[in-house]
């Protein structure tokens, strides 16, 4: 059992150069950027770091959204304003904008259990 993780592993590990030339569909990158970087095979995280070399709105807002679940995770309502103003000036702004118009509501979700 060890032996066929173990195969499977190197394969999804393996870089492919058909993978790299091809371009990802909107779905696969969406899931990329948003999976934690440990859980990505090589390949993908090539791609990720080569998407957002070439995007930086894109690291941008996969930076917010990780700042955001680290709110939520740690209910620490401090960084909340901070966030709805850089969200608002990034790829992500429409989020932003609603959780500014519904600000009582986030903060009553991230403090009370």
């Amino acid at each position: 059992m060890v032996t066929e993780w173990t195969i499977r592993r190197r394969r999804a590990d393996r870089l492919c150069l058909t993978d790299l030339q091809r371009g990802p569909s909107a779905r696969k990158i969406a899931r990329m950027m948003t999976t934690n970087r440990n859980n990505l095979t090589r390949t993908d995280a090539v791609i990720v770091a080569n998407i957002e070399k070439s995007v930086p709105a894109l690291a941008t807002a996969r930076t917010l959204l990780d700042r955001f679940q680290t709110m939520i995770r740690k209910r620490n309502i401090s960084d909340l304003s901070l966030w709805i103003s850089d969200a608002k000036s990034s790829l992500i702004a429409s989020f932003g904008n609603g959780v500014s118009k519904d600000i009582d509501a986030i903060r009553n979700a991230i403090e009370q259990p």
